[in-house]
Protein backbone atom coordinates (compact mmCIF):
# COMPACT_ATOMS: atom_id res chain seq x y z
CA UNK A 1 0.00 0.00 0.00
CA UNK A 2 2.52 2.78 -1.28
CA UNK A 3 6.54 3.65 -0.74
CA UNK A 4 8.00 1.41 1.51
CA UNK A 5 5.17 -0.99 1.92
CA UNK A 6 5.38 -3.42 -0.52
CA UNK A 7 8.21 -5.97 -1.46
CA UNK A 8 11.10 -3.96 -3.65
CA UNK A 9 14.59 -4.19 -5.07
CA UNK A 10 17.02 -1.30 -5.86
CA UNK A 11 18.91 -1.95 -8.89
CA UNK A 12 22.27 -0.41 -9.06
CA UNK A 13 24.26 -0.67 -12.29
CA UNK A 14 26.69 0.72 -15.05
CA UNK A 15 28.50 -0.57 -18.10
CA UNK A 16 30.58 0.01 -21.04
CA UNK A 17 30.56 0.19 -24.59
CA UNK A 18 33.10 -0.34 -27.40
CA UNK A 19 33.60 -0.46 -30.92
CA UNK A 20 35.93 -2.89 -31.14
CA UNK A 21 36.11 -2.87 -35.24
CA UNK A 22 33.81 -1.68 -37.77
CA UNK A 23 30.97 -3.27 -37.15
CA UNK A 24 32.10 -4.95 -33.81
CA UNK A 25 31.24 -3.79 -30.66
CA UNK A 26 31.61 -4.99 -27.14
CA UNK A 27 29.25 -4.05 -24.07
CA UNK A 28 30.18 -4.77 -20.35
CA UNK A 29 27.71 -4.05 -17.42
CA UNK A 30 27.64 -4.59 -14.09
CA UNK A 31 24.56 -5.09 -11.78
CA UNK A 32 23.26 -5.07 -8.40
CA UNK A 33 19.88 -6.02 -6.75
CA UNK A 34 19.50 -5.48 -3.09
CA UNK A 35 15.91 -6.71 -2.05
CA UNK A 36 13.57 -4.83 0.33
CA UNK A 37 10.26 -4.53 2.49
CA UNK A 38 9.96 -8.63 3.41
CA UNK A 39 6.91 -9.35 5.08
CA UNK A 40 7.05 -12.13 8.04
CA UNK A 41 4.24 -14.17 9.65
CA UNK A 42 3.98 -14.23 13.60
CA UNK A 43 2.05 -16.36 15.58
CA UNK A 44 2.08 -13.66 18.69
CA UNK A 45 0.96 -17.18 20.90
CA UNK A 46 4.63 -18.80 20.29
CA UNK A 47 8.04 -17.90 21.33
CA UNK A 48 11.40 -19.11 20.37
CA UNK A 49 11.34 -20.64 23.85
CA UNK A 50 8.55 -22.70 23.25
CA UNK A 51 10.52 -24.91 20.33
CA UNK A 52 12.48 -28.01 21.67
CA UNK A 53 15.68 -28.59 19.26
CA UNK A 54 16.60 -32.04 17.51
CA UNK A 55 18.84 -33.60 15.12
CA UNK A 56 18.38 -36.45 12.22
CA UNK A 57 20.93 -38.77 9.82
CA UNK A 58 21.03 -38.00 6.77
CA UNK A 59 20.21 -41.88 5.23
CA UNK A 60 22.84 -43.65 3.13
CA UNK A 61 23.16 -43.92 -0.22
CA UNK A 62 24.24 -41.38 -3.00
CA UNK A 63 23.11 -37.89 -0.80
CA UNK A 64 26.57 -35.88 -0.18
CA UNK A 65 26.37 -35.90 3.32
CA UNK A 66 25.10 -39.43 3.94
CA UNK A 67 25.21 -41.12 7.19
CA UNK A 68 26.15 -37.71 9.02
CA UNK A 69 24.09 -35.83 12.13
CA UNK A 70 21.81 -33.04 10.65
CA UNK A 71 20.95 -30.75 13.71
CA UNK A 72 19.26 -27.29 13.95
CA UNK A 73 15.95 -28.83 13.61
CA UNK A 74 13.47 -27.94 16.20
CA UNK A 75 9.59 -28.51 17.19
CA UNK A 76 7.15 -26.75 19.54
CA UNK A 77 6.29 -27.99 22.58
CA UNK A 78 3.03 -29.68 22.89
CA UNK A 79 1.59 -27.06 25.10
CA UNK A 80 1.47 -25.00 22.30
CA UNK A 81 1.42 -27.05 19.59
CA UNK A 82 -1.55 -26.18 17.68
CA UNK A 83 -2.57 -22.80 19.07
CA UNK A 84 -2.92 -20.58 15.88
CA UNK A 85 -5.62 -17.58 17.29
CA UNK A 86 -3.40 -14.99 17.24
CA UNK A 87 -1.27 -15.40 13.33
CA UNK A 88 -0.74 -11.99 11.89
CA UNK A 89 1.46 -10.88 8.75
CA UNK A 90 3.55 -7.92 8.96
CA UNK A 91 7.22 -6.43 8.28
CA UNK A 92 9.82 -8.82 8.78
CA UNK A 93 11.96 -5.78 9.91
CA UNK A 94 9.68 -5.66 13.04
CA UNK A 95 11.89 -8.93 14.39
CA UNK A 96 15.10 -8.97 12.44
CA UNK A 97 17.05 -8.26 9.50
CA UNK A 98 16.67 -10.42 6.60
CA UNK A 99 18.95 -9.31 3.40
CA UNK A 100 18.97 -10.84 0.15
CA UNK A 101 21.42 -9.65 -2.55
CA UNK A 102 21.74 -10.07 -6.04
CA UNK A 103 25.07 -9.46 -7.68
CA UNK A 104 26.22 -10.00 -11.92
CA UNK A 105 27.79 -9.12 -14.60
CA UNK A 106 26.65 -8.99 -18.34
CA UNK A 107 29.08 -9.02 -21.61
CA UNK A 108 27.54 -9.48 -24.95
CA UNK A 109 29.11 -9.13 -28.38
CA UNK A 110 27.39 -7.58 -31.36
CA UNK A 111 29.09 -8.08 -35.01
CA UNK A 112 27.79 -7.11 -38.07
CA UNK A 113 30.28 -7.59 -41.04
CA UNK A 114 30.38 -6.43 -44.46
CA UNK A 115 30.15 -9.90 -46.10
CA UNK A 116 26.36 -10.32 -44.37
CA UNK A 117 28.00 -12.52 -41.70
CA UNK A 118 25.35 -11.60 -38.12
CA UNK A 119 26.86 -12.45 -34.69
CA UNK A 120 25.01 -11.51 -31.31
CA UNK A 121 25.44 -13.21 -28.09
CA UNK A 122 27.11 -12.88 -24.63
CA UNK A 123 27.70 -14.17 -21.46
CA UNK A 124 25.72 -13.55 -18.31
CA UNK A 125 26.69 -14.24 -14.96
CA UNK A 126 25.78 -13.95 -11.22
CA UNK A 127 24.86 -15.10 -7.88
CA UNK A 128 22.33 -14.15 -5.07
CA UNK A 129 22.82 -14.25 -1.04
CA UNK A 130 20.21 -14.96 1.55
CA UNK A 131 20.87 -14.04 5.11
CA UNK A 132 17.38 -14.50 7.30
CA UNK A 133 19.60 -15.97 11.13
CA UNK A 134 18.73 -12.33 13.21
CA UNK A 135 14.85 -12.58 12.09
CA UNK A 136 14.81 -16.47 12.99
CA UNK A 137 16.20 -16.03 16.31
CA UNK A 138 13.13 -13.59 17.18
CA UNK A 139 10.51 -15.11 14.84
CA UNK A 140 8.67 -18.06 16.57
CA UNK A 141 11.22 -20.62 15.48
CA UNK A 142 14.50 -20.42 16.17
CA UNK A 143 16.19 -22.68 13.62
CA UNK A 144 19.29 -21.51 12.14
CA UNK A 145 19.76 -24.16 9.61
CA UNK A 146 20.73 -23.13 6.20
CA UNK A 147 19.55 -19.16 7.25
CA UNK A 148 22.78 -17.86 5.87
CA UNK A 149 23.45 -19.59 2.12
CA UNK A 150 24.88 -17.96 -1.66
CA UNK A 151 24.64 -19.41 -4.89
CA UNK A 152 27.70 -20.22 -6.83
CA UNK A 153 28.02 -18.03 -9.66
CA UNK A 154 25.14 -19.22 -12.30
CA UNK A 155 26.01 -18.36 -15.97
CA UNK A 156 23.97 -18.47 -18.98
CA UNK A 157 25.66 -18.31 -22.09
CA UNK A 158 23.34 -16.95 -25.64
CA UNK A 159 24.81 -17.18 -29.07
CA UNK A 160 22.61 -16.28 -33.15
CA UNK A 161 24.25 -15.96 -35.82
CA UNK A 162 23.30 -15.62 -39.34
CA UNK A 163 24.84 -15.61 -43.07
CA UNK A 164 23.41 -15.13 -46.77
CA UNK A 165 24.82 -17.25 -49.12
CA UNK A 166 24.78 -16.96 -53.19
CA UNK A 167 21.57 -17.76 -53.90
CA UNK A 168 19.52 -15.94 -51.39
CA UNK A 169 20.26 -19.08 -49.46
CA UNK A 170 20.02 -17.83 -45.91
CA UNK A 171 21.31 -19.85 -43.27
CA UNK A 172 20.91 -19.09 -39.47
CA UNK A 173 21.12 -20.81 -35.97
CA UNK A 174 20.88 -20.16 -32.00
CA UNK A 175 22.79 -21.78 -29.16
CA UNK A 176 21.78 -21.15 -25.24
CA UNK A 177 23.52 -22.49 -22.33
CA UNK A 178 21.52 -22.74 -19.53
CA UNK A 179 22.39 -23.47 -15.66
CA UNK A 180 21.50 -26.64 -14.53
CA UNK A 181 18.09 -27.09 -12.13
CA UNK A 182 18.95 -26.88 -8.36
CA UNK A 183 19.07 -30.33 -6.50
CA UNK A 184 17.25 -30.22 -3.33
CA UNK A 185 16.32 -33.72 -0.88
CA UNK A 186 13.39 -34.07 0.92
CA UNK A 187 13.37 -36.75 3.33
CA UNK A 188 10.41 -37.97 5.80
CA UNK A 189 11.44 -38.61 9.56
CA UNK A 190 8.81 -40.58 11.28
CA UNK A 191 7.62 -39.92 14.48
CA UNK A 192 9.84 -42.48 15.85
CA UNK A 193 13.12 -40.98 14.83
CA UNK A 194 11.98 -37.02 15.96
CA UNK A 195 10.80 -38.55 19.73
CA UNK A 196 14.00 -40.10 20.12
CA UNK A 197 15.54 -36.71 19.23
CA UNK A 198 13.76 -34.56 20.91
CA UNK A 199 13.26 -37.08 24.35
CA UNK A 200 9.99 -36.62 24.34
CA UNK A 201 6.57 -37.49 21.69
CA UNK A 202 6.77 -36.00 18.73
CA UNK A 203 3.78 -34.21 18.06
CA UNK A 204 3.09 -35.10 14.31
CA UNK A 205 3.49 -38.03 12.12
CA UNK A 206 5.87 -37.59 9.92
CA UNK A 207 8.38 -34.33 9.25
CA UNK A 208 10.03 -33.36 5.83
CA UNK A 209 13.65 -32.15 6.43
CA UNK A 210 15.47 -30.68 3.69
CA UNK A 211 18.80 -32.69 4.31
CA UNK A 212 20.98 -30.88 1.21
CA UNK A 213 22.23 -27.25 1.83
CA UNK A 214 20.23 -25.00 -0.61
CA UNK A 215 22.74 -23.65 -3.31
CA UNK A 216 25.00 -26.03 -3.17
CA UNK A 217 24.36 -28.88 -6.03
CA UNK A 218 22.90 -28.47 -9.44
CA UNK A 219 22.07 -31.17 -12.04
CA UNK A 220 23.74 -30.96 -15.69
CA UNK A 221 23.26 -27.61 -18.00
CA UNK A 222 20.65 -27.64 -20.30
CA UNK A 223 22.61 -26.60 -24.17
CA UNK A 224 20.29 -26.09 -27.10
CA UNK A 225 21.08 -25.80 -30.40
CA UNK A 226 18.53 -24.26 -33.00
CA UNK A 227 19.07 -23.79 -36.85
CA UNK A 228 17.07 -22.54 -39.98
CA UNK A 229 17.33 -22.79 -43.72
CA UNK A 230 15.63 -20.27 -45.59
CA UNK A 231 15.60 -19.96 -49.74
CA UNK A 232 14.26 -16.65 -50.88
CA UNK A 233 12.47 -16.32 -54.25
CA UNK A 234 11.22 -13.16 -55.88
CA UNK A 235 8.67 -12.54 -58.09
CA UNK A 236 7.06 -9.88 -59.52
CA UNK A 237 4.80 -8.78 -56.75
CA UNK A 238 6.77 -10.01 -53.76
CA UNK A 239 9.07 -12.33 -52.63
CA UNK A 240 8.30 -15.95 -50.96
CA UNK A 241 10.65 -17.61 -48.33
CA UNK A 242 10.46 -21.39 -47.76
CA UNK A 243 12.28 -22.64 -44.46
CA UNK A 244 13.06 -25.35 -42.61
CA UNK A 245 13.36 -25.59 -38.67
CA UNK A 246 15.13 -27.73 -36.68
CA UNK A 247 15.01 -27.27 -33.08
CA UNK A 248 17.08 -28.85 -30.57
CA UNK A 249 19.27 -30.37 -33.40
CA UNK A 250 21.38 -32.73 -30.90
CA UNK A 251 18.17 -34.10 -29.23
CA UNK A 252 19.43 -33.16 -25.96
CA UNK A 253 17.17 -34.88 -23.15
CA UNK A 254 18.30 -32.48 -20.23
CA UNK A 255 15.75 -32.68 -17.51
CA UNK A 256 14.11 -29.47 -16.98
CA UNK A 257 12.45 -30.80 -13.43
CA UNK A 258 14.02 -33.14 -10.85
CA UNK A 259 12.19 -35.02 -8.49
CA UNK A 260 13.13 -33.63 -4.73
CA UNK A 261 11.69 -36.27 -2.65
CA UNK A 262 14.17 -39.06 -0.60
CA UNK A 263 11.47 -41.37 0.99
CA UNK A 264 11.85 -42.09 4.23
CA UNK A 265 15.21 -43.45 5.94
CA UNK A 266 14.30 -47.14 5.73
CA UNK A 267 12.96 -47.20 2.22
CA UNK A 268 15.80 -45.35 0.58
CA UNK A 269 15.29 -42.96 -2.25
CA UNK A 270 15.17 -44.82 -5.21
CA UNK A 271 13.11 -41.43 -6.98
CA UNK A 272 15.32 -38.94 -5.90
CA UNK A 273 16.40 -37.01 -8.81
CA UNK A 274 14.41 -38.87 -11.32
CA UNK A 275 13.54 -36.13 -14.27
CA UNK A 276 9.91 -35.31 -13.72
CA UNK A 277 10.16 -33.47 -17.13
CA UNK A 278 12.63 -32.89 -19.86
CA UNK A 279 13.64 -30.81 -22.64
CA UNK A 280 11.25 -31.49 -25.83
CA UNK A 281 13.46 -33.47 -28.34
CA UNK A 282 14.13 -32.49 -31.52
CA UNK A 283 11.61 -31.09 -33.62
CA UNK A 284 11.71 -30.82 -37.79
CA UNK A 285 9.38 -27.51 -38.65
CA UNK A 286 8.80 -26.77 -42.51
CA UNK A 287 7.32 -23.61 -43.15
CA UNK A 288 6.68 -20.49 -45.56
CA UNK A 289 6.08 -16.92 -46.11
CA UNK A 290 4.97 -14.41 -48.55
CA UNK A 291 5.54 -10.73 -48.51
CA UNK A 292 3.79 -8.85 -51.08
Amino acid sequence: FGWGKRFANWEFSYGVQQEVTSGVSVNVSVFRRIFVNFSAQNNRSENPEDFDPYCVTVPTGSLPNAGEQLCGLFEINPETYGVLDDEITTFASNFGSRKQHWNGIDFTINARMDNGLLVQGGVSTGKTAYDRCHLNANLNNPSQLYCKTKTPFLTQVKLLASYTLPGDVQLSGTFQSLPGQQILAFVQYTNPVISASLGRPSNIATTAVQVIEPGTQYSARLNQVDARAAKILDFAEGQVRLMLDVYNVFNDSTPLKLNNQNGAPSVGGTAWRRPQLIIPGRLVKFAFQIDF
